[in-house]
C-alpha cells in the first residue's frame, strides 16, 4: 500500500527548501569597475600643431584577485582624438612564450578605451600590471605658442603646443631638395598614400621621377595627381594652385611607376600623388625608393620608410600565493588521569523537525558558488530523513 509521508517530515522538507534556496538561485556577482589602474601617460613628443601625430605610452596595474570581465577605462583629452589610421580593437599580451592575452581593448567614438581582463587573471590573480601605446591626433587648434595640459583623468601631460610647429619632420615649407612621404590612408593599414615632392626647377628641360615600392607593397595605376606650379604651399611644400597645363606620360610597367614630362619650365614646383597596396601584411616597415631627373639631368636619389603603427601593449602577473606564516608549536597538556566508567544515560532524542533546519542552516552559509553542493546536500538529507522516518513506523512494537 502507500506510505504517506508524515506531516512533521514535510515540515521539514519545508524548511530545507526556505533555508537553501536564496543560494541555490541567487545571481552570479557582475563585473567590477576599476579606478585608478592607469598609473602613468607618457609621450616624447616636444612640440605639435593641429593634426600631428602624437604616440603615447601608459602603465598599468589592477588589485590582486581581480576577476575575468573587470574592467579599467582611459579617456583622451579634448585636445586630441585616436588616429584614424589605427585599429579600434587591440590586445593586452603576456610575455613570450605565453604571448596569452591578459585583456583586451576597444575605443569608442568619444576617445574612451575600455580595457577588459581576461580569463589570464584567474590562473594569475597576483600583481597584474603592464604597459600600452596608443596613437593620437591632436585636434586643438590655439592661434598661439602655448603649453596643453592634457588631462587623462586624475594624470595630466603638459605638452607644447605651437601652430607653426610639426611633429613630422619630413613636413616643412619650401622643398629646396626632392622628397619623399609616405603615410597609411586607412585604419586596417592596407593602403599608403606616397607624395613626391620636387625643388624649383632651375632650368627648362626634361624632368622623370621613378618610383620604386619596396617588399610587401604594389603601386596603383593610374596616379592620383601630377601637378606643376610656379608657386608651393607653406604649410607642407607642395605645388600650390593653379597648376600649368602639361599632361605628364605615366607608365606602370614592371612594377614601378615612371612619370616623365617632356618638357617643364624653369622656376616651377612639381608634386606627385600615387598610392600602394600592401601585399605581405607580415612585414613591420615598408619602404619606398626612386630618383628625381631634372635640370639637364641632375639625378636626386629619394626613399622613405614607413612603419606599421598599431596601439598594444603587455601584461603579466602570478599565480603564486603568499607564504603562510608558520605558527608556534603549542606545548603539549599533561595527560589527565582517566576517570571510573559512569553509568551511561539515556540518550536524548533529536526531533527530525531541529536536526533538518540545523543542517540547512549549516549548508546555507555556503554562498552561491556551493550551489549544486547545496543541491545535493539537501537531496541526501531529505532522503536520509525520509528513510529514517519511514523505518521508524515501520518498527513492531515490543510485546
Amino acid at each position: 500500500m502507500p506510505v504517506r509521508l508524515p506531516a512533521k517530515l514535510v515540515a521539514a522538507a519545508a524548511i530545507v527548501v526556505a533555508a537553501l534556496l536564496p543560494a541555490l538561485v541567487a545571481p552570479p556577482a557582475s563585473a567590477a569597475t576599476i579606478e585608478g589602474a592607469i598609473t602613468s601617460v607618457t609621450t616624447t613628443e616636444r612640440v605639435v600643431a593641429q593634426n600631428d601625430r602624437v604616440e603615447f605610452s601608459c602603465t598599468w596595474a589592477v588589485p590582486d584577485h581581480s576577476q575575468p570581465g573587470d574592467q579599467f577605462t582611459l579617456q583622451l583629452p579634448a585636445q586630441l582624438r585616436w588616429n584614424r589610421t589605427v585599429a579600434t580593437d587591440f590586445s593586452l599580451r603576456s610575455p613570450a612564450p605565453e604571448n596569452a592575452e591578459v585583456a583586451t581593448a576597444h575605443v569608442d567614438g568619444n576617445g574612451l578605451i575600455t580595457f577588459t581582463l581576461t580569463d589570464f587573471v584567474a590562473s594569475h590573480p597576483l600583481d597584474v600590471h603592464g604597459s600600452c601605446t596608443f596613437y593620437t591626433e591632436v585636434t586643438y587648434a590655439g592661434g598661439e605658442a602655448e603649453t596643453m595640459q592634457l588631462s587623462f583623468g586624475s594624470i595630466v601631460v603638459p605638452l607644447a603646443y605651437d601652430p607653426d610647429a610639426h611633429a613630422c619632420p619630413s613636413c616643412g615649407t619650401e622643398v629646396t631638395v626632392a622628397k619623399k612621404m609616405m603615410w597609411w590612408s586607412d585604419a586596417a593599414q592596407t593602403r599608403l598614400d606616397v607624395y613626391i615632392l620636387t625643388p624649383k626647377t632651375k632650368t627648362a628641360g626634361p624632368v622623370t621621377i621613378v618610383d620604386t615600392p619596396g617588399p610587401g607593397l604594389r603601386a596603383n595605376c593610374p596616379i592620383l595627381e601630377a601637378n606643376v606650379s610656379d608657386r608651393y604651399f607653406e604649410g607642407n611644400g607642395m605645388a600650390l594652385a593653379p597648376f600649368d597645363d602639361v599632361t605628364p606620360d605615366v607608365d606602370c610597367a614592371d612594377g614601378q611607376v615612371t612619370v616623365h614630362w617632356p618638357s617643364i619650365e624653369a622656376g616651377r614646383y612639381i608634386t606627385i600623388h600615387l598610392t600602394m597596396s600592401v601585399t605581405d601584411p607580415s612585414l613591420k616597415e615598408y619602404g619606398n625608393s626612386g630618383t628625381v631627373t631634372m635640370n639637364d639631368g641632375e639625378v636626386t636619389p629619394i626613399s622613405v620608410v614607413t612603419q606599421r603603427q598599431a596601439a598594444g601593449g603587455d601584461g603579466d602577473g602570478t599565480g603564486d600565493t603568499p607564504d603562510t606564516p608558520n605558527t608556534p608549536d603549542v606545548p603539549s597538556t599533561p595527560d589527565v588521569p582517566a576517570t571510573p566508567d559512569v553509568p551511561s544515560t539515556p540518550s536524548t532524542s533529536v526531533t527530525p523537525q531541529a536536526a533538518v533546519a540545523a543542517s540547512a542552516t549549516n549548508l546555507a552559509s555556503t554562498g552561491a558558488d556551493g550551489r549544486p553542493l547545496l543541491a545535493a546536500a539537501a537531496l541526501a538529507l531529505l532522503t536520509t530523513f525520509a528513510g529514517g522516518m519511514l523505518l521508524t513506523r515501520r518498527r513492531p512494537r515490543a510485546k
